[in-house]
């Protein structure tokens, strides 16, 4: 496998995607979850002007990119976050901001808070607030997917729905009865992507919400390497080719407070408005002629809910491939090496889906187990009580019935106990523990033993 892969045509498509590859074998980490950490760090360097446009007639779209990395404990998610981080540093003056976000509100004031005005003498304006921009890019970065499961579960929570409108670029936030948490962030106006490592077994937080096309909004990426060699690969020589350096310039604050009073809608540049600095990634006719089959199919309702966004990550990657090589015109090679990034994805997903299943159905079997354990652990302990209170009924009746030991017959007093299917169990073994004794010729008759007192069968 390794052989076939050192000659792989996708790999080899660019110097930096066989550097990337290379420096994953390395440092024992899948090539393909390496390499879409980057590109989802990629995305989020990149300013919100910079949109990506199928065909002439859809609109242009967000480069918002979403990865998920799968990979059970020591499979090397969280070494593969801080790579991607060491092969794409935040260049010196991008206003990427890394968050780990609690809730969806948290990630709405990553990008703008509101704060009380303040007049010319510095004063504070009662009841008047103003925005203040601290980013237009942000890239969610969790290392555990429990920490998003459990923003999710929360009363109320804005989680799911915030991570579903910003993937497709939607507004965000909403209008509160408080003027301080009354943010809405328009269209264009921001950059959202993530990664987040989940095990296979936890990743039904992806699954569980396919219906509203959850899944479909993430790739799929193993962090683990099956086909890693024996002996480790050499480190690749140099460096990672600086993919950031053809990131246009992003639009001032100024900017992008018109276009948030516009509702994110750009216009030309006119009087008393600022120019919005847009970049449009174009697409190939290819690209077109594969985004109006899958429009069709979806309108249709014919694509699945796993599959249901799957234009836009393939738009995106196209995007990104072209950016990092300092065009802003993509070809059918952009959109091939997308593809088979889908294609990669596909793959590691269905693995992740399966693997989840089969965690799921261990689980119900152990707890099925467990349950007929503790049923069975259950019955022994009420039989255990039910017998000890045979017992001392047994000997309370003796106690007062037969003071002088003479002996009576299992008629008399196999009644004293309500539990009559354990008298003879009971009888039996206070015998033999010498608290009972049988008399007369034929042992028909039973006393309690010479010695045992009330007070020592209560």
């Amino acid at each position: 496998m390794t052989e076939t892969m050192n000659t792989d045509p996708f790999w080899d498509a660019r110097p930096w995607l066989r550097w990337i590859y290379d420096d994953a074998k390395f440092r024992r980490l899948n090539p393909a979850g390496l390499l879409f950490a980057v590109m989802a760090r990629l995305s989020a360097l990149t300013p919100p002007n910079v949109v990506v446009q199928v065909s002439p007639h859809d609109r242009p779209m967000p480069l918002n990119l979403n990865v998920v990395l799968v990979g059970g404990a020591g499979t090397g998610k969280g070494k593969t976050l801080r790579e991607a981080r060491e092969l794409l540093p935040t260049p010196e003056g991008n206003r990427l901001r890394t968050l780990k976000p609690k809730t969806g509100e948290g990630i709405i004031t990553a990008f703008v808070v509101r704060e009380e005005r303040r007049n010319e003498d510095g004063k504070i304006v009662k009841g008047e607030y103003a925005d203040r921009v601290q980013t237009d890019r942000a890239l969610i970065e969790l290392t555990e997917v429990t920490d998003l499961r459990t923003s999710m579960a929360g009363e109320g929570s804005t989680m799911l729905a915030t991570l579903l409108a910003a993937f497709s670029g939607e507004p965000l936030g909403g209008n509160t009865r408080s003027e301080r948490s009354n943010v809405v962030l328009a269209p264009n106006t921001y950059r959202l992507s993530s990664v987040i490592a989940a095990q296979p077994s936890q990743a039904d937080v992806f699954f569980s919400n396919a219906d509203v096309g959850f899944a479909s909004r993430f790739l799929f990426a193993s962090a683990g390497d099956p086909d890693a060699p024996d002996v480790q690969p050499p480190a690749p020589d140099g460096s990672l080719p600086a993919l950031a350096a053809g990131i246009p310039q992003g639009p001032s604050d100024a900017q992008l407070a018109t276009l948030r009073r516009r509702d994110g809608v750009p216009l030309q540049a006119k009087a008393g408005m600022l120019e919005w600095p847009a970049h449009v990634i174009h697409l190939p006719q290819v690209a077109a002629r594969e985004a109006d089959r899958l429009q069709l199919l979806g309108t249709r309702g014919e694509l699945g809910d796993l599959d249901a966004h799957r234009l836009e990550p393939a738009a995106r990657l196209t995007a990104l491939f072209a950016l990092a090589d300092g065009r802003e015109d993509a070809n059918d090679e952009d959109w091939w090496l997308a593809n088979e990034c889908l294609r990669m994805s596909d793959a590691a997903r269905a693995d992740c889906l399966r693997q989840m299943k089969a965690s799921t159905r261990r689980r119900k079997a152990q707890r099925a187990a467990d349950d007929a354990i503790a049923k069975e652990q259950a019955e022994e302990q009420v039989r255990a009580e039910h017998l000890a209170s045979a017992k001392r009924s047994i000997l309370n009746w003796m106690t007062k019935n037969d003071p002088g030991h003479e002996g009576s017959k299992v008629g008399r007093f196999q009644s004293c106990t309500r539990y009559r299917d354990l008298f003879n169990e009971a009888i039996g073994e206070l015998i033999e523990e010498g608290k009972v004794d049988r008399l007369g010729p034929d042992g028909t008759l039973y006393a309690l033993a010479p010695g045992v007192k009330w007070s020592s069968v209560k």
